[in-house]
Protein backbone atom coordinates (compact mmCIF):
# COMPACT_ATOMS: atom_id res chain seq x y z
CA UNK A 1 0.00 0.00 0.00
CA UNK A 2 1.32 3.23 -1.17
CA UNK A 3 1.06 6.33 1.74
CA UNK A 4 -0.51 9.42 1.04
CA UNK A 5 1.22 12.56 0.55
CA UNK A 6 1.99 14.78 3.07
CA UNK A 7 0.23 18.48 2.88
CA UNK A 8 1.13 21.19 4.92
CA UNK A 9 -1.48 20.80 7.17
CA UNK A 10 -0.12 17.82 9.43
CA UNK A 11 1.94 18.77 12.89
CA UNK A 12 5.13 17.39 12.81
CA UNK A 13 7.63 16.28 15.23
CA UNK A 14 11.18 13.97 15.97
CA UNK A 15 9.72 10.31 16.74
CA UNK A 16 10.80 8.76 19.80
CA UNK A 17 14.19 6.76 20.29
CA UNK A 18 16.03 8.93 18.04
CA UNK A 19 19.40 9.85 19.22
CA UNK A 20 21.45 12.55 17.49
CA UNK A 21 24.78 14.78 17.38
CA UNK A 22 26.89 16.50 15.53
CA UNK A 23 29.91 15.38 13.86
CA UNK A 24 31.75 17.43 11.15
CA UNK A 25 29.24 19.67 10.57
CA UNK A 26 27.12 17.36 9.78
CA UNK A 27 24.37 15.92 11.91
CA UNK A 28 24.31 12.45 12.65
CA UNK A 29 21.52 10.00 13.73
CA UNK A 30 21.26 6.67 15.21
CA UNK A 31 17.33 4.94 15.39
CA UNK A 32 18.02 3.10 18.58
CA UNK A 33 15.34 0.63 17.52
CA UNK A 34 16.39 -0.11 14.11
CA UNK A 35 19.98 0.06 14.38
CA UNK A 36 19.86 2.30 11.51
CA UNK A 37 22.05 5.86 11.45
CA UNK A 38 21.25 8.25 9.18
CA UNK A 39 23.42 12.00 8.31
CA UNK A 40 21.81 15.76 7.84
CA UNK A 41 23.57 17.74 5.83
CA UNK A 42 23.53 21.65 7.12
CA UNK A 43 19.78 22.29 5.95
CA UNK A 44 18.11 19.01 6.27
CA UNK A 45 19.75 19.64 10.17
CA UNK A 46 18.03 23.05 10.45
CA UNK A 47 14.54 21.22 9.28
CA UNK A 48 15.27 18.42 11.68
CA UNK A 49 15.79 21.06 14.33
CA UNK A 50 12.40 22.70 13.60
CA UNK A 51 10.68 19.41 14.25
CA UNK A 52 12.21 19.18 17.70
CA UNK A 53 9.27 20.63 19.01
CA UNK A 54 5.66 20.08 17.20
CA UNK A 55 5.27 22.38 13.97
CA UNK A 56 2.98 22.74 11.44
CA UNK A 57 4.65 22.16 8.16
CA UNK A 58 3.47 24.72 6.81
CA UNK A 59 4.77 27.10 9.41
CA UNK A 60 8.33 25.03 9.36
CA UNK A 61 7.93 26.08 5.52
CA UNK A 62 6.86 29.67 6.40
CA UNK A 63 10.21 29.87 8.69
CA UNK A 64 12.35 28.35 6.13
CA UNK A 65 11.64 30.78 3.38
CA UNK A 66 11.84 33.49 5.83
CA UNK A 67 15.74 32.80 6.61
CA UNK A 68 16.98 31.50 3.37
CA UNK A 69 16.83 32.70 -0.22
CA UNK A 70 14.63 29.98 -1.58
CA UNK A 71 10.74 30.85 -2.85
CA UNK A 72 7.92 29.52 -1.29
CA UNK A 73 6.32 26.41 -3.82
CA UNK A 74 10.23 25.07 -4.01
CA UNK A 75 10.87 25.18 -0.13
CA UNK A 76 7.18 23.73 -0.18
CA UNK A 77 7.99 21.06 -2.38
CA UNK A 78 11.40 20.17 -1.09
CA UNK A 79 10.22 19.91 3.08
CA UNK A 80 7.09 17.38 1.75
CA UNK A 81 9.43 15.39 -0.18
CA UNK A 82 12.02 15.44 2.83
CA UNK A 83 9.23 14.97 5.46
CA UNK A 84 7.77 12.35 3.50
CA UNK A 85 11.44 10.33 3.68
CA UNK A 86 11.61 10.77 7.01
CA UNK A 87 8.13 9.35 7.64
CA UNK A 88 8.52 6.52 5.86
CA UNK A 89 11.86 5.52 7.58
CA UNK A 90 9.64 5.93 10.72
CA UNK A 91 11.69 9.36 11.83
CA UNK A 92 8.67 11.72 12.27
CA UNK A 93 5.55 11.73 14.12
CA UNK A 94 2.54 13.17 12.63
CA UNK A 95 -0.33 14.05 13.99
Amino acid sequence: MTPLPLTLDPVVTVASGLMSSEVDGELVMMDVERGAYYGLDPIAARIWAGIAEPVRLGDLCALLVAEYDIDKDTCEAEVLAFMTDLHSSGLIALN
